[in-house]
């Protein structure tokens, strides 16, 4: 995440995995941010992520980084009570719930498959999230950046 005059970043994220002898790949994650961050607000993001192909069951997951100042000397900052929300989503004509994770430096589950899903069956889905991470007054104004993993397993 960046806080500067860019309005809309792109970051496709493939990661393949062996699972129950196929591969499991997440799709393009797309976040869109706000211009500008002001200490002592939310700063919130909208993006979208989905898995893009896989057979069988899988889980996904979202964590972020400590966020890092370009400015030397100033000490990184692991944000408290920042939030992602995955919105409803349907695999297989079933919903997948939204769901509401607090995130951390070790992933946090916002989708599975259906539960009995057969090896042989592709659960396939994409859905919108906001990420929100509550900004500290006292933040120096600069240039932070942080990374936000999305994976799938």
């Amino acid at each position: 995440m960046t806080t500067d005059s860019t309005t809309a970043t792109t970051a496709p994220r493939t990661r393949s995995v062996a699972a129950a002898s196929s591969a499991i790949t997440l799709g393009s994650v797309t976040l869109n941010p706000p211009a500008t961050a002001t200490p002592g607000t939310n700063w919130v993001a909208t993006g979208k992520a989905g898995v893009a192909s896989g057979l069988g069951s899988w889980v996904a997951r979202v964590s972020l980084s400590p966020l890092t100042a370009s400015t030397p000397g100033v000490p990184a900052f692991t944000p408290t009570g920042a939030t992602y929300r995955a919105a409803q989503s349907t695999c297989l004509a079933q919903t997948l719930p939204a769901s509401t994770v607090t995130l951390g430096t070790t992933g946090s589950t916002v989708k599975t498959t259906p539960s009995g899903l057969l090896s042989t069956v592709a659960c396939l889905t994409d859905w919108d999230f906001t990420l929100t991470i509550p900004l500290p007054a006292d933040l120096m104004a600069g240039r932070w950046t942080g990374v936000l993993t999305h994976s799938v397993a």
